[in-house]
């Protein structure tokens, strides 16, 4: 059998941590690793409430 393909993550893509194998076909989505130090200050920082972080993205939103 041929080698497998290699992940890359696509600079262009729209949306963050779309992942697609070399021959430019779409794979699964990664979910976004929480960066060394953790997230950085958002809209929501020292503000009381619920709050829930999109995975893929990063952005965090009021929990309903």
């Amino acid at each position: 059998m041929g080698k497998k393909d290699a992940l890359s993550v696509d600079p262009k893509s729209p949306v963050p941590g779309t992942v697609e194998t070399m021959a430019g076909e779409p794979a699964e989505r990664l979910p976004m690793p929480e960066p060394e130090g953790g997230w950085p200050a958002d809209e929501f920082t020292g503000m009381d409430g619920r709050f829930v972080r999109d995975r893929f993205t990063g952005v965090r939103s009021r929990a309903e």
